[in-house]
């Protein structure tokens, strides 16, 4: 009878990516508790991921392994797969190398970025991107500048319907026997911003 012999565990992810934060608590023992990444970093995954062909709501980790990777030299980028999952780092030291680790994790022949995407993708089944550090860590990503455009817009709506309530307001107070200095005071504007409005 043979013997069974479990199968091999895959060699991806690398890993899943977490935030931690360690602090005292009050009896001065370290808490780490995990965190989320700051927006800026969630932005820009989105916003980059999306521009490489990524489904932008599947890049949790890689906003994670961005803010984890802002402030270190050692990292060229990252090889993420389409689901989103963190498959190895990258190197550049003359060219672009896969990272000696996560090579020989993933069984590669070759570390070399070019020859070693093709390779990747068979082995874990499905297609990757390469992403620089710094396309994920610098400048502001298409997210948060839409973000930023939808907030400006709904701000300049709400300020033009309230400048057409304060305008229509001070007129019907003036139509009803308020002084227009009066109005103007009440209003906060000018004297002569309340003759404007009453056309004189």
């Amino acid at each position: 009878m043979p013997l069974l012999r479990a199968a091999p565990r895959p060699p991806w992810p690398l890993r899943r990516v977490r935030l931690t934060h360690t602090k005292p608590d009050l009896r001065g023992h370290d808490m780490t508790t995990e965190t989320t990444p700051h927006p800026y970093f969630t932005d820009k995954a989105r916003a980059t991921f999306a521009e490489s062909g990524g489904d932008p709501d599947l890049t949790a980790d890689l906003a994670a392994w961005a803010e984890a990777a802002h402030g270190r030299d050692d990292v060229h980028g990252v090889i993420v797969a389409l689901d989103g999952t963190i498959v190895a780092e990258t190197v550049h030291i003359d060219h672009t190398y896969i990272h000696g680790p996560d090579a020989q994790r993933l069984g590669l022949t070759y570390r070399e970025l070019g020859m070693a995407l093709g390779e990747i993708k068979r082995v874990i089944g499905q297609d990757v991107i390469h992403l620089k550090r710094w396309e994920l860590t610098r400048g502001a990503g298409k997210f948060a500048l839409q973000g930023h455009r939808a907030a400006v817009e709904s701000a300049r709506e709400s300020a033009a319907e309230a400048s057409e309530a304060l305008r229509s307001t001070t007129i019907a107070a003036v139509h009803a026997g308020v002084s227009e200095v009066e109005a103007a005071r009440l209003a906060g504007v000018a004297r002569m911003t309340v003759r404007s409005w009453l056309g004189k």
